[in-house]
């Protein structure tokens, strides 16, 4: 028996409950949770990037925005999109399929493409990175969040945080710090 009910709050196994209460415990009375409800939660926002899935956590999100027209920065590093204007703000905007060198073409600027950006919080304010399609947000135990492979190299795995298995399909969740840091010019 898998399923779980859940009676004011608490979650135990369906098959245990009756009119009265619980079995074997006193009516009016809820069970303990289990470890496995007690364990930390993760909530991760997956989007796909050049036909893979890709997340980012929650609460590094700020908002989803339709892809829309942006101003070009000369002699800007390449996954540097440009800047847009959100709400009176000027936010640089990266191309996460550049920057995770997914692609070598930079993502149209004029807004024909149906993408989106994701208004994340980067560490020095509001970043924009385009993303092809926003999927869903995922909840896992962040027991199943699993390390990056350890056989390879700084360079190949400084983007992801780590690895979450859904339903058969691998997920990288990324590293939002090392995304998002520019080697700005100066």
């Amino acid at each position: 028996q898998d399923s779980v009910s859940a009676v004011s709050g608490s979650s135990f196994p369906s098959g245990d409950i009756k009119e009265d209460g619980v079995k074997g415990m006193p009516e009016g009375a809820l069970p303990e949770r289990t470890d496995e409800l007690k364990a930390p939660m993760v909530e991760l926002l997956t989007f796909s990037l050049s036909n893979e899935e890709y997340a980012i956590r929650v609460e590094e999100m700020l908002e989803i925005v339709r892809f829309h027209k942006m101003t070009a920065l000369p002699e800007a590093e390449p996954s540097l999109t440009g800047i847009v204007s959100l709400r009176g703000k000027i936010v640089p905007v990266l191309d996460l399929s550049m920057r995770l060198s997914l692609s070598k073409k930079k993502a149209q600027t004029d807004g024909v493409k149906k993408r989106h950006m994701l208004m994340i919080r980067g560490s020095k304010g509001p970043i924009g990175i385009i993303v092809d399609r926003v999927i869903l947000v995922l909840r896992v135990q962040a027991s199943e969040v699993l390390a990056p492979p350890s056989h390879l190299s700084d360079s190949e795995v400084r983007f992801i945080e780590g690895v979450v298995v859904s339903g058969g399909r691998f997920i990288s969740i990324l590293n939002v710090r090392e995304v998002t840091a520019l080697d700005l010019k100066t």
